[in-house]
């Protein structure tokens, strides 16, 4: 009888792998990152994916495909940190669907500075789901909070968290941290 519970339960974890594998688009999957920083993410954050467009409603997934075409809504790239270096984001949500929660990071690759990839964490949310957050990046320039009260100046990229149809944040690098501004309610 043990062993009979224990064979359905080893199958329901492989078929629920599996298809949460095979639901994963190639574009979001995590061995698109620089080798270094995928191997972070599977090895730290072993309880979390990378948010993929399936995630995403119906109608938001049409929204997103509309304006970012086939681009990953859990992944952006562009010089977040610095101007002469790449850096990846990554916005990652629970394996377990069930389960609240989203994190957004920057990772710094290694260089002659670094002797492994640094993990900047933007965002670590426990109490919301991530069902309609995306990640993209924002080019330099100019931005304004809703009430024309805040205006930054950004020399750097700046990394956009979206949470659909409902208000945008873009985070950028200032002074050694991150610092953001929302700029849409």
């Amino acid at each position: 009888m043990k062993l009979g519970y224990l064979i359905c339960l080893v199958a329901f974890f492989l078929l629920t792998t599996v298809a949460s594998a095979q639901r994963t688009s190639p574009k979001c999957a995590v061995t698109t990152l620089p080798p270094e920083i995928s191997e972070i993410v599977k090895s730290k954050f072993v309880g979390w994916r990378i948010k993929d467009t399936e995630d995403l409603e119906p109608y938001l997934r049409q929204l997103w495909k509309k304006s970012k075409q086939d681009t990953c809504p859990g992944i952006a790239s562009g010089h977040f940190l610095v101007q002469a270096k790449r850096t990846s984001a990554v916005l990652l949500v629970p394996k377990i669907p069930d389960e609240k929660g989203y994190k957004v990071i920057v990772f710094a690759e290694s260089d002659d500075k670094l002797q492994s990839p640094k993990a900047v964490s933007i965002l670590d949310v426990k109490d919301q789901d991530g069902e309609d957050i995306v990640i993209y990046r924002l080019p330099p320039g100019a931005y304004t909070s809703p009430e024309n009260d805040n205006r930054i100046r950004i020399r750097l990229d700046g990394l956009q968290v979206e949470r659909m149809e409902v208000t945008t944040t873009v985070y950028f690098w200032r002074n050694n941290h991150f610092e953001s501004l929302t700029t849409s309610d």
